[in-house]
């Protein structure tokens, strides 16, 4: 298949996905290392997504948050991390908030900090997406 063709299958399939559940507007959060555990910047990014009709977050940067912040796995540690899911779930309307990685090391990551939360739905992650750069020729030879 031509680079070409994949991109549209790979567009075709996105489309699919948003007709089939139209109820959802997702926000891609990309640094929420910079946002997390900050009060104001939390609820700004928060209060934006309410406003706006966004009922689903996709964050980025979990796993970086895990390497260079705080353990997400360990519970006290975590408590930044499960006190956004659990405000944007409870306060602002979020319906589900996603994980995003990139290999499958973080996902790994993403379902112990779920397991930690098993009791607690709304400080759980409902969805792990896998985001792929298949654009880039040189990220994909020494990345993935």
């Amino acid at each position: 298949m031509a680079n070409k063709q994949k991109i549209i299958y790979l567009i075709l399939i996105v489309f699919n996905l948003n007709i089939a559940n139209a109820q959802t507007k997702a926000l891609y959060v990309n640094d929420l290392k910079h946002i997390i555990g900050d009060y104001y910047k939390e609820n700004k990014l928060l209060q934006f997504a309410k406003d706006s009709g966004y009922n689903y977050l996709a964050c980025y940067n979990i796993h970086y948050i895990h390497k260079h912040i705080f353990d997400i796995t360990n519970p006290v540690t975590a408590k930044p991390l499960h006190d956004f899911i659990v405000k944007a779930k409870n306060n602002f309307g979020i319906a589900k908030v996603g994980a995003i990685g990139e290999t499958y090391a973080p996902f790994e990551v993403f379902q112990d900090y779920n397991l930690d939360n098993i009791n607690e739905p709304d400080a759980r992650f409902d969805i792990f997406n896998m985001e792929f750069e298949f654009w880039n020729q040189t990220t994909i030879d020494n990345y993935y």
